[in-house]
């Protein structure tokens, strides 16, 4: 009896024991307070010398050292004097001025025009310096051309405003920047804090760079004010130049921030005549409809997109001319293919291309599912055409495939090109062949007496629906 007692309290203690390891365990577990969400990850694009969007351009290289030049993404954007101009890709995102945007500050300068003409407060500002009321920023602003403009540079020359010479579709497609707050700009630099004031922004198109905005490593520049090759700019004549910034010096009231041919941030006399204009703008991410690299021709006909140019990192822009597209559809040809297949003709009906004002071409871009652009090209110059053929080359993987038709109007050189909107794509599927395991027959086996007759079905099995056709044979005795 007592044997039994001991029994049961080892029992109770082993029970007691797991019961405790099981409340260890669970106490252990981490809690979940909401179920996990798992998402596939959206594949990348690669990078060609034709590229949807903004794809292939890039955000620039941190400087570790002042002698570094500045490294990064170029885009030409816009016209000076008939000159493409060649600009900076500060941002190839950037969110801090309103809107998503490509933040472009120019890798030259452009010309020489005082900050203030006369050195005299301009009606509205308290001093000279302030950028607000500036007669540099009337300029950059402007779209007066030089006779009605009322604008002149440092050699008293009437000019035009640097707006005027964009088309309306690169005006339309620059932001309104604002920006009020510099704190996430750069680490502090007590001479920049000490010596020039932050400048916020209020709606302009184009500016000059604060010099906080100068010193950001995010954006390619040296975090100094000594020297740095990154920020030196050549003018027309490939000299290094002075440039303006909009942040007045914080003790001289005629006095505005600038970089010299060194590099160096200090501050001048607004109305000194040796300094000139390097703008910077924000361009809407979404006016922006493809990318090309510098030198690429889109006059040729439809075929392969290469990659021979990427590592240049240059792009030439093509804008949303307008709003319509071509609303093209395909009227023949085969877009279910399988793999193997030998090349396939499309008959492609379209709106005519003058839809877009100076077209040049109707174009042709094919894209695979994550948006790489595999074959582009001209299909058709005459532009009031209703119908262009495209043919889809041999040797597509298996997969589904975009096919765009629209219009376009390419420039030379490295002069904005713009195009319709691209569209409702055509889809284009390569399903992978047909392969046979077996034939199933039904009956499987019969016996037949002589002089009757059985009907037989055969059912041809595999993969990717194979075709169901067979050849009969009758083997053994007769």
């Amino acid at each position: 009896m007592e044997g039994n007692k001991v029994k049961k309290r080892s029992l109770i203690k082993k029970l007691l024991a797991t019961t405790l390891s099981v409340a260890m365990i669970v106490s252990m577990l981490p809690s979940i307070s909401s179920p996990l969400t798992v998402q596939a990850q959206t594949p990348t694009p690669e990078v060609r010398d034709i590229n949807l969007g903004t794809g292939g351009i890039g955000n620039p290289i941190k400087p570790t050292d002042i002698r570094d030049e500045w490294k990064g993404s170029y885009v030409y954007f816009g016209s000076y004097n008939d000159t493409a101009i060649k600009f900076r890709v500060l941002n190839s995102n950037e969110t801090a001025y309103g809107g998503n945007t490509l933040f472009l500050d120019c890798d030259s300068v452009v010309e020489l025009v005082k900050f203030d003409a006369d050195n005299i407060a301009n009606s509205g500002a308290s001093n000279p310096n302030e950028w607000a009321y500036s007669d540099i920023k009337a300029w950059m602003n402007s779209t007066f051309d030089s006779n009605s403009g009322g604008h002149v540079n440092s050699s008293n020359v009437s000019i035009s405003g640097f707006l005027n010479q964009f088309t309306s579709a690169e005006q339309g497609a620059i932001a309104s920047s604002t920006r009020t707050l510099a704190s996430d700009l750069y680490n502090s630099n007590t001479w920049i804090e000490g010596n020039l004031s932050w400048t916020s922004l209020s709606g302009e198109k184009v500016f000059a760079l604060d010099a906080r905005e100068a010193a950001t490593l995010a954006y390619g520049y040296s975090e100094t004010n000594e020297g740095a090759t990154n920020k030196v700019k050549k003018n027309s004549s490939g000299s290094a130049a002075y440039w303006w910034l909009r942040s007045p010096s914080t003790d001289h009231a005629h006095d505005a921030g600038a970089v010299n041919s060194a590099g160096y941030f200090s501050y001048y006399l607004v109305d000194s005549s040796i300094f000139g204009v390097s703008p910077a703008l924000n361009l809407n991410l979404s006016s922006v409809l493809f990318t090309s690299a510098s030198e690429t021709s889109k006059s040729s006909s439809f075929a392969a997109v290469g990659s021979d140019k990427v590592s240049e990192n240059t792009w030439k822009l093509t804008l949303k001319g307008t709003n319509s597209d071509l609303e093209a559809s395909k009227t023949s040809g085969n877009t279910m293919l399988t793999e193997g297949y030998t090349g396939e003709n499309l008959t492609i009906g379209h709106s005519e291309a003058t839809t877009l004002e100076d077209a040049s071409q109707v174009s042709a871009m094919l894209t695979n599912s994550d948006g790489t652009v595999l074959y582009y090209g001209k299909v058709n110059s005459d532009t009031s055409a209703t119908s262009s053929n495209v043919t889809i080359p041999a040797g597509l993987a298996v997969g589904s495939y975009n096919l765009y038709v629209f219009a376009e109007d390419v420039n030379d050189g490295n002069l904005t090109d713009y195009a319709s909107a691209l569209g409702t794509a055509i889809s284009i599927t390569v399903n992978a062949a047909p392969t046979v395991t077996s034939v199933a027959l039904t009956p499987a086996t019969k016996s037949i007496q002589k002089g009757s007759s059985e009907t037989f079905e055969a059912t041809v099995l595999g993969t990717n629906s194979p075709a169901q056709t067979v050849t009969w044979t009758v083997e053994g005795n007769t």
